[in-house]
């Protein structure tokens, strides 16, 4: 397999999107940052003891008062606020009535052609702060690429025509974005001001699906993981798993996995009956969604490694369910053997720098949706690159171009076409793909531009 994926340079055109105009989302609330002045100036001015005013009880904060919110409390929230962006939805909701169901497949000869052809096609910039969830869309008749910022805005990028339209349905993070397995019109996002909301493209509608108690002390939910068209497992930063039905919007069973944060969660892909979580602590275990007590700390097998204790930022099962990657800060990705689910045993590790610090997202390395051999994960390394590794810890190929100027921590795989989208700290996308779709994809913009 080494020897069969060689890397080929091709140069290509890069595609340069047209970015819409930004709708904003009503914003009702009013920024109260206090302004800050100095202690001397302010005692100067006064002539009181401001040391002595400092320690004192503050005022009782009225009802009339404004305060900013942690999060947007309206249930359902409109998609199109301009003719931009309505322009762009309409179209998309035309892409999505005709989109055909049938996924395309190949032999694993066609995927090491086409892992061997990837290049660098096209670069936007869709979101205005560090990108830190993104997902590519499984519509094959045209390319769409969803993600999720820092400051919890999500865009959608048509890549097709290149263009780019933002909405700002969350005020924190949003760490996790997925397409619905169900209805390809939907798609949900999970954010740290601990909401959970499922845009429909038919309907350009933000609905809340889900939201945790803003008073408690570890209100913020950190991935998701759809099971079937009604229920979603929710991760949450007290370390708890729960699994929401979508119609009540409520949690029905709790899974108390960790003693704090967990990192992600995954259905196993061919018995879905167990998940596996991954936590801040290091820990990672893998649960059966089957005991029904509505709070249980029953696992079925923890992996065991000597980074217990050293932070893991993603574990995720292979495409088949026979093997686990997972992602720490120790320096180490590590490889499990799952084919017995009571039993999971490490058979390889590769060092890899995975310290991002503050300033990037972290590393999560990403199977191949159609191989349990293949994976990608980005990298720290000069030039930047994302880095395709087999199953046992080698290094295949390094994805590189004069574009990518900086590291993609974020990293996401078309469910079927040979598409990969990696998202940047500046909240920019770079999309790797194969000759065959990069020249339709020049084509498009000349087409635009003659036009």
């Amino acid at each position: 397999l080494f020897h069969r994926i060689q890397e080929k340079q091709v140069i290509r055109k890069i595609q340069k999107p047209k970015v819409k105009s930004k709708p904003k989302l009503q914003d009702t609330t009013a920024k109260t940052t206090p302004t800050k002045y100095s202690l001397r100036l302010r005692e100067k001015a006064s002539g009181k003891d401001v040391l002595l005013e400092l320690f004192q009880e503050s005022p009782t904060v009225t009802p009339d008062s404004k305060e900013e919110k942690n999060r947007i409390e309206e249930e359902v929230l409109p998609m199109s606020q301009d003719g931009e962006s309505v322009d762009f939805l309409e179209g998309l909701k035309a892409i999505l009535s005709q989109e055909s169901s049938v996924s395309s497949t190949g032999s694993m000869d066609g995927l090491i052609q086409d892992m061997r052809q990837m290049q660098l096609t096209a670069v936007a910039k869709v979101n205005s702060s560090r990108i830190q969830g993104i997902c590519v869309h499984p519509l094959e008749s045209k390319l769409l690429v969803i993600s999720g910022s820092t400051g919890g805005e999500l865009s959608l990028w048509n890549v097709t025509e290149g263009e780019v339209v933002q909405f700002n349905p969350h005020k924190a993070p949003i760490n996790c974005v997925t397409a619905d397995k169900t209805d390809v019109s939907k798609v949900f996002s999970t954010s740290h001001d601990g909401t959970v909301r499922r845009a429909d493209l038919n309907k350009s509608v933000f609905d809340l699906v889900y939201q945790t108690d803003e008073k408690s002390n570890f209100c913020h939910i950190t991935w998701h993981e759809q099971i079937d068209s009604n229920t979603l497992m929710v991760a949450h930063g007290t370390g708890d798993v729960g699994v929401v039905d979508l119609r009540a919007k409520a949690v029905q069973n709790w899974y108390d996995c960790h003693p704090r944060s967990i990192r992600t969660i995954h259905l196993h892909p061919t018995q879905q009956q167990y998940f596996l979580s991954a936590s801040g602590l290091g820990e990672c275990k893998i649960w059966d969604l089957r005991n029904s007590k509505k709070h249980t700390d029953q696992f079925v097998s923890e992996l065991t490694s000597p980074s217990k204790g050293r932070g893991l930022t993603s574990a995720f099962f292979s495409p088949n369910g026979s093997k686990i990657v997972s992602t720490c800060n120790d320096d180490y990705l590590r490889f499990y053997d799952t084919s017995d689910l009571a039993n999971p045993k490490e058979t390889h590790k590769v060092m890899h720098n995975n310290h991002t610090g503050r300033w990037l997202s972290v590393f999560k390395a990403v199977w191949h949706p159609r191989s349990s051999d293949l994976l990608f994960i980005g990298s720290m390394q000069k030039p930047n690159l994302i880095q395709l590794y087999s199953a046992t810890g080698q290094l295949m190929r390094e994805l590189k171009g004069e574009e990518l100027t900086t590291i993609c921590p974020v990293i996401s795989l078309h469910p079927s076409l040979p598409v990969l989208v990696g998202g940047n700290s500046s909240g920019k996308a770079h999309l790797f793909t194969i000759p065959t779709i990069s020249e339709q994809l020049v084509k498009n913009e000349e087409d635009d531009d003659s036009s």
